[in-house]
């Protein structure tokens, strides 16, 4: 054999072995069951579980061991920025799903962006399959949107061989998990009016929801039992008023409304989360009519959205503190007649009173006249020349004791009965002075008190 043949057969030689380990290679390749090149779990809120299935193939001509890993390449995040919550997506592999070598990771466990080891193969480097399933724990999710992220799967030979790279994308509509709480704003349970003499209380009711999912909510009101007393009296359609207050975006109903007997939309968005604030009082010019009392009644509020409808009972309280009171507005100068001559003209003076009472008892006024009008020396009105009379005004109701001028008089005697549910009133007394010839010139005066009694 010559000396160039030899070189031509060393030459085809290492080019074989050269070509052989240049071939020698390992692949793997990430395919998800349901098919496609992508891991799309779709739609998940609070009541779903989620699982996705992953097939792994791994191709080896090298004859050497390999090992199998997994990791989150690019976490998953939405158009928020927000990154999903640990925790929330897990896997393992499927046990019996390879034909040879240690399967690991097959306690569900949480996906993060460190390898995880999921399969070495036999000694001798055999070709394999192997199975991941994925679960979704929508308990975990922290916000809704549409989370996209990768899953990095790696295959190395342990002698230091060839190694290989397949990515699936990840992607999820979240709608987290939705809650929503309402409570009353001062008391867990009720919202509780009061109406006094001092003061009008006000509460409200706090509501507040997180987790929707971009669909239409709506927040309603309903008066379920109007506030009603011990003696089964109900307070009138807008003795209570509400408006509500709240964050973001939305409709809502900021301007103050009476509560009525209907279903009332309160609030409206897509919103993922929002605090919302139903605000209470009492229209005083609505309840001055009211007996005293606590009036108990239930509202409930009703959130209606894509995971259902929820309702929310709360009692709502109105007491009506007892309210007895009189007033009298007098003449600038009090009850008081100047510059009386014996040829003036009768001159008439007006006190006006008012009693507000809700008690529901009836009443009466009287009039308490200390001396005849005098003046300041001592002269004496004739009694028949001093004369009073009364007058119902502002469609008040009750009984006028002397709607004809009737001598004042001394002492205390009534001039006004109330009708028998002891409705408030207003009326006003007229005195007339007449001048005659004995009278004596001077400014004349009285006090006179007015008080208040229950029949």
């Amino acid at each position: 054999m010559n000396r160039n043949f030899k070189l031509s057969i060393v030459f085809v030689w290492c080019l074989i072995i050269f070509t052989s380990c240049a071939d020698a290679a390992v692949h793997i390749s990430a395919n998800p069951i349901d098919g496609g090149n992508s891991l799309r779990f779709g739609r998940v809120d609070g009541s779903m579980r989620v699982n996705k299935t992953v097939r792994l193939r791994v191709t080896s001509d090298e004859g050497k061991q390999y090992q199998i890993y997994q990791r989150l390449q690019d976490p998953l995040v939405n158009e928020q920025h927000v990154y999903l919550g640990e925790q929330t997506l897990t896997t393992y592999a499927v046990s019996g799903s390879n034909a040879s070598g240690t399967l690991y990771a097959q306690s569900n466990e949480p996906l993060g962006a460190s390898d995880q080891l999921v399969f070495t193969s036999s000694p001798d480097g055999s070709s394999d399959t192997v199975t991941l399933d994925y679960l979704i724990n929508s308990d975990r999710i922290n916000s809704s949107g549409n989370f996209i992220g990768r899953i990095a799967y790696t295959v190395r030979s342990l002698a230091g061989g060839s190694q290989d790279q397949a990515l699936i994308n990840v992607d999820l509509d979240a709608a987290g998990t939705f809650k929503a709480s309402v409570r009353g704003a001062k008391h867990f349970d009720r919202v509780y009016l009061e109406s006094s003499q001092r003061a009008l209380t006000q509460d409200g009711i706090k509501i507040a929801f997180e987790g929707n999912f971009r669909d239409e909510l709506k927040v309603y009101q309903e008066t379920r039992d109007f506030p009603t007393n011990e003696q089964g009296e109900k307070i009138g359609p807008d003795s209570v008023q509400f408006f509500v207050t709240g964050q973001g975006a939305g409709n809502i109903r900021p301007a103050p409304e009476g509560l009525g007997y209907k279903r009332e939309l309160l609030y409206q968005s897509r919103e993922e989360k929002n605090e919302l604030v139903v605000n209470f009082m009492i229209n005083p010019q609505k309840t001055a009519h009211l007996k005293a009392g606590l009036y108990r009644g239930r509202i409930v509020v009703i959130i209606d959205s894509s995971h259902g409808v929820q309702e929310f009972t709360l009692d709502l309280e109105v007491k009506i503190d007892p309210v007895f009171d009189i007033e009298v507005i007098l003449p600038s100068q009090g009850v008081r007649f100047t510059r009386v001559l014996p040829t003036d003209p009768p001159q008439t003076q007006e006190v006006t009173v008012k009693v507000i009472s809700n008690l529901g008892k009836s009443y009466v006024v009287m009039q308490n006249v200390a001396s005849a009008l005098v003046t300041p020396k001592g002269d004496e009105i004739k009694e028949r020349y001093f004369l009073l009379k009364a007058e119902l005004i502002n469609n008040s109701s009750g009984k006028i004791q002397s709607s004809e001028f009737v001598p004042v008089g001394v002492g205390e005697k009534s001039i006004f009965y109330s009708d028998r549910d002891g409705s408030s009133a207003e009326f006003k007394v007229i005195y007339r002075l007449s001048s005659y010839p004995e009278i004596a010139a001077g400014d004349y005066g009285v006090p006179i008190i007015f008080s208040l009694g229950e029949m």
